[in-house]
């Protein structure tokens, strides 16, 4: 594969010295973009005159619909999170790291609606966030591997409407 994109493995093993590293640093790009996609991780959630449960709803359609667009970059990553679960241990680390910046984005939206009083106050953000983060992937796992067969649309409407059924249970 590396021939194929022009590189040599010497100009690999010289730029990242192993096959461990070459693939903490395609986490490390594929993490950058998510927090620098404005569509994907917005700052400034408390500004957006959008209730925090639309805006969460937001959230889940452009990811899908990065999914959907992107499936190379997230197929990539899903691999390597697989790969951190068996033959590579050490990548451990760096999944854990992508999957708490996850959390962490969809906590937030959590929390601004329970701080403006949108959300109910009984729930458990990092529980629900887990919840939701299980279904999107699930759900993009299923797209990437069978796009043509996986109606995008209703899909997200479906995940959208089970967010919203899963915060209104507590």
């Amino acid at each position: 594969m590396g021939r194929r994109a022009g590189c040599t493995g010497t100009l690999v093993s010289n730029r990242f010295g192993s096959k461990e590293r070459v693939l903490r640093a395609v986490i490390a790009h594929i993490l950058n973009r998510f927090e620098a996609d404005e569509s994907l991780s917005p700052r400034t959630k408390e500004r957006d005159p959008l209730p925090a449960p639309a805006q969460l709803s937001r959230f889940i359609e452009v990811y899908l619909k990065d999914v959907a667009a992107r499936g190379t970059r997230i197929r990539a990553l899903y691999v390597l999170m697989g790969e951190g679960l068996g033959s590579l241990p050490g990548m451990a680390e760096e999944i854990a790291h992508v999957n708490q910046v996850f959390r962490g984005e969809i906590m937030s939206y959590l929390a601004l609606g329970m701080e403006r009083g949108e959300l109910p106050s009984s729930l458990d953000p990092a529980i629900l966030s887990a919840l939701i983060i299980g279904l999107l992937r699930g759900v993009a796992l299923q797209i990437l591997a069978e796009p043509e067969r996986m109606p995008l649309d209703a899909l997200i409407t479906a995940i959208q409407t089970s967010v919203q059924a899963m915060i209104r249970a507590g």
